[in-house]
């Protein structure tokens, strides 16, 4: 039964693996088309850096967050079969129900999903945003590229920022719903004089 357990998670994993390397290479290779026509160097490289920056992360949260979840599932359905054949599988059971709990503790914790969608929703706004100013510059051939590359970066960049905030906004919830649950800024009991 163990073993079949195992195989299955192995077939379940190398898809998953598979199907999330396959979406990855595609995405970066879209990027590398995306950005060919921009003329300035800084802006390009630039560009290049923090798409594959923002696509590493998602495609890893992501990545982390279907495969935690899955073990997750797995092993919490496994608990009633343990119990129903067998009331000699306490100590399996009772290690099933830890793992379960750590995985599903390690998806709350690292706010992986949050992370994921929050990093593809920047990542999804950048590159329309470049495809936007990629169809103005090819079906106009009268546009000022000099005005368009300024708004586009200036777009570009407000994205970035609202992303960054996002992000400390989380952290700064995280700490204060530490604070409320009796905890000082160093993680410690506040009722405990140091």
């Amino acid at each position: 039964m163990f073993i079949t357990i195992i195989i299955f998670n192995i077939i379940i994993i190398s898809i998953a693996s598979n199907y999330h390397y396959k979406k990855y290479e595609y995405e970066k290779a879209y990027i590398s088309q995306l950005v060919e026509f921009i003329e300035i160097k800084n802006i390009k490289d630039q560009l290049i850096f923090d798409l594959h920056w923002y696509l590493e992360k998602l495609f890893f949260h992501k990545y982390i967050y279907y495969l935690l979840s899955i073990l997750a599932i797995e092993f919490t359905t496994m608990i009633p079969v343990l119990n129903a054949s067998s009331k000699d599988h306490k100590i399996i059971v009772s290690a099933f129900a830890a793992i379960a709990t750590i995985f599903t503790s390690i998806i709350t914790f690292t706010r992986c999903s949050e992370s994921w969608l929050r990093h593809r929703k920047t990542f999804e706004y950048i590159k329309y945003e470049l495809e936007n100013y990629r169809m103005k510059l090819s079906t106009d051939k009268n546009i000022n590229n000099e005005e368009q590359i300024i708004e586009f970066y200036e777009t570009y960049c407000k994205l970035k920022t609202e992303n960054f905030s996002g992000w400390v906004k989380q952290r700064k919830e995280n700490q204060d719903s530490g604070k409320k649950k009796g905890q000082n800024s160093e993680g410690n009991p506040s009722n405990i004089e140091q």
